[in-house]
């Protein structure tokens, strides 16, 4: 390294040979683990006019590796821009690192941003559970969201703990969707997250027996609400009713009357309506239609990082 410094001092190397004397320099003190002394090469080399893409990740893992990690981040950030720009997919590694660096930043909506790209590109169970978990510690996302979260988590099939099909299963009972909740308890059951022997077989045991409960009691009404929900100044009957029916997988009949309702108006949580119509366009499979109701919300903090997460998972099951 030091012959190599000792010409590249003495001016008398021009173009093409200077700048590849330099990228072996910084490959040098790469291998040799001198990352400040990489990273100063590389910063030359590219001073001097040299453009390989290998030395912006030389660039990069160096200031990584010397703990430097806002300008990896800046660095990566650089290259991120340009691949797009240009068409190609970024380097899934490329952008694990860009995650890394703002873990270590401690920097949460610049790490979720980052994420987001895995997902965008890679869209593994593990960047969507990773994903999901740190949008809801964002500043603004409350609990009224958290069944619709479970709801995003089974779509995305990282809906895999005990505890999760617990939770969702009784959300949808308390909001009055117990065909859902019969349909996650189900699931819980057969994919054995949900237990029939075991030292938590019997609380299993009795949720099911409540849902089945309930489940008895709705199916004898369903008439009922639906007169009640057509007879009432507003939609919000409607777009529950449908939605509760779409839980049953009665596509037809429950998207039909979350669109009367919808159309019906002074809906209380709007919101929460468009929110739940572009899921059951989702599960209805129909991408198009899913998609364009998810733009249509008008998101406030919290829903906005949803209905983001949802566009996501729609765009890429469309490709």
């Amino acid at each position: 390294i030091k012959s190599f410094e000792s010409v590249i001092a003495s001016g008398r190397l021009r173009g093409a040979e200077q700048l590849n004397l330099e990228q072996t320099v910084a490959n040098s003190y790469y291998r040799a683990k001198d990352f400040p002394k990489a990273s100063a090469a590389a910063l030359r080399y590219f001073k001097d006019g040299g453009e390989a893409p290998q030395m912006h990740a030389l660039l990069s893992q160096s200031y990584y590796l010397s703990g430097d990690f806002g300008n990896a981040a800046k660095e990566l950030q650089t290259e991120l821009k340009v691949t797009e720009q240009a068409g190609r997919m970024p380097a899934e590694d490329g952008l694990q690192l860009l995650a890394n660096c703002y873990s270590k930043l401690n920097d949460n909506a610049a790490y979720v941003a980052a994420v987001e790209k895995l997902v965008t590109y890679y869209p593994k169970k593990e960047y969507w559970s990773d994903l999901i978990a740190r949008t809801q510690r964002k500043p603004g996302f409350g609990s009224q969201l958290s069944l619709d979260v479970l709801r995003l988590k089974q779509a995305t099939g990282t809906l895999k703990e005990a505890a999760d099909y617990v939770e969702m299963a009784q959300l949808a009972l308390q909001a009055g969707f117990v065909f859902e909740a019969k349909r996650i308890v189900d699931q819980g059951f057969s994919s054995g997250a949900l237990q029939t022997t075991g030292p938590v077989a019997d609380r299993h045991k009795r949720l099911k027996t409540l849902v089945l409960s309930q489940l008895e009691a709705d199916q004898k009404n369903l008439a009922r609400y639906e007169t009640e929900a057509n007879s009432a100044t507003d939609g919000t009957g409607l777009v529950n009713l449908g939605f509760a029916l779409v839980g049953n997988t009665q596509f037809d009949k429950g998207i039909s009357l979350m669109e009367q309702g919808v159309r019906k108006g002074s809906i209380k949580r709007p919101e929460e309506a468009q929110l739940h119509l572009g899921i059951a366009y989702w599960q209805a499979g129909q991408k198009a239609k899913a998609m364009q109701t998810f733009k249509t919300v008008n998101s406030t903090p919290g829903m906005s990082d949803l209905v983001r997460l949802w566009i996501l998972l729609v765009h890429h099951a469309s490709k």
